[in-house]
């Protein structure tokens, strides 16, 4: 039988703070709390991965130059800090050579979540040290932590949740009925119009999605678009071509999308660091998507154009990056299924279109959204936050679980303000 290592008594762990908001320990952080400092010259430390029980990640640790000298390392991770012990010295007051050179290690060679995916809360056995619901992997590459396929992506407390507290109210719209437009068609031409947004994804994206108005080249039998010619983004562009007054009236509003579409993130890398202004004009862009769907409905020449940016809607069309797509008049309505599974809850996130209710497609693109079975039939959103719900659901495949010990503060006043907007049917 496989002796157990065993594990320090807790006061024998030493905290020390990640930077706000992250999983990340800095250097500068570390000599705050020790007065072991690198050496000069160069300096490397071996370690191997022993295993990660109840919580606890456990190391071999031999330093440099005392080949006989190896000792054991615990590493405890919490939402806002690391603990460490070791077998030579460390206490919650003073910190080991190696404890202290373990954190450097790791400290000079971190990416920013790297002590993220020893974060699991609450999710073993204290008796055995296993947990039911996650695969400890410990190879040549390290040690990883899995979650087992059989359950949904789970929470943990201090994960961001979308913050519902002051959004606006929810806006419940009328069916829409489209408005009549006129096609004009000469010689195999026509204005269609083109739903552009980025090909890298929206989280990187330099603008949302927003309506811009092209000339295109029929086929023979004018039923489907060939190629375009043109994009038409200014008054000049497109008077040449003599446009029925809903027509302009349509062109008008894909010009005041544009003015509405571009983002100004605080990070360009950031993948959710949106500014209230990019918020509040993603709002208005929205407004005037609903204003333009009426008309946009009526059109027979559309497509999805896949920008690499604002630039280059200046450039030339470029043929392969149009596909074809569809806009739905149907008003989509989001509905939570909130399921007791015993040790936990899980709360999955449904669509309702014309009365029944089916699962998101992924990946998605702001304001609008898709059904698995017809991707490219697209659902104008009624509010911009059902969008950032939606966009929060789809990193965990639409659906996560809770164990009830973590159905605390924070879950429960989530819930709470989802039930005061949206329908949640509990089973």
């Amino acid at each position: 039988m496989k002796k157990q290592t065993q594990i320090p008594d807790e006061k024998s762990f030493y905290r020390l703070p990640f930077e706000k908001g992250t999983f990340t320990l800095t250097e500068e952080t570390l000599y705050q709390h020790s007065a072991h400092r690198k050496p000069e010259s160069y300096f490397r430390e071996k370690k191997k991965y022993i295993s990660y029980r109840n919580e606890i990640l456990t190391l071999s640790v031999r330093l440099e130059n005392e080949p006989q000298n190896k000792q054991l390392v615990f590493i405890k991770v919490e939402k806002d800090s690391i603990l460490i012990s070791c077998n030579a010295g460390t206490t919650s007051s003073y910190l080991s050579r190696f404890a202290f050179f373990t954190l450097l290690d790791f400290a000079k060679n971190t990416w920013s979540e790297y002590f993220k995916k020893y974060y699991w809360p609450d999710f073993f056995d204290p008796q055995t040290g296993k947990s039911k619901y996650l695969k400890v992997i410990n190879d040549r590459q390290g040690l990883d932590v899995e979650e087992l396929k059989k359950y949904p992506k789970f929470y943990k407390p201090g994960f961001e949740l979308p913050d519902l507290q002051n959004e606006p109210a929810p806006i419940h719209r009328e069916e829409i009925v489209p408005v009549s437009v006129e096609d004009k068609e000469e010689n195999n031409y026509a204005i269609a119009y083109c739903l552009a947004h980025e090909t890298g994804g929206w989280k990187y994206a330099e603008h949302f999605p927003f309506l811009v108005p092209s000339h295109a080249l029929l086929t023979k039998d004018k039923t489907r678009i060939k190629n375009f010619t043109n994009f038409l983004l200014g008054q000049s562009d497109y008077e040449k071509l003599a446009p029925t007054p809903k027509q302009v009236q349509l062109i008008e509003l894909c010009f005041k999308m544009k003015e509405l579409a571009t983002i100004n993130r605080e990070n360009q890398w950031g993948a959710k660091d949106f500014t209230k202004d990019d918020i509040e004009k993603a709002r208005k862009l929205l407004e005037v998507w609903h204003e333009a769907l009426e008309l946009l409905l009526a059109q027979k020449y559309v497509a999805d154009y896949r920008t690499r940016g604002l630039k280059s809607l200046q450039q030339k069309p470029k043929r392969n990056s149009f596909y074809r797509c569809s806009f739905k008049k149907e008003r989509p309505k989001l509905v939570l299924f909130k399921n007791d599974k015993g040790d936990y809850l899980t709360l999955e996130l449904r669509l309702k279109i014309k009365g029944k209710t089916c699962k998101p497609y992924h990946p998605i693109f702001p304001l609008f959204i898709s059904t698995k079975q017809a991707s490219r039939e697209l659902y104008l959103l009624e509010n911009f936050t059902d969008f950032q719900l939606i966009e929060f659901f789809s990193t965990t495949d639409f659906k996560f679980a809770v164990l009830k010990c973590h159905y605390g503060d924070e879950i429960e006043h989530f819930v709470n303000l989802l039930a005061e907007r949206y329908e949640i049917k509990e089973s």
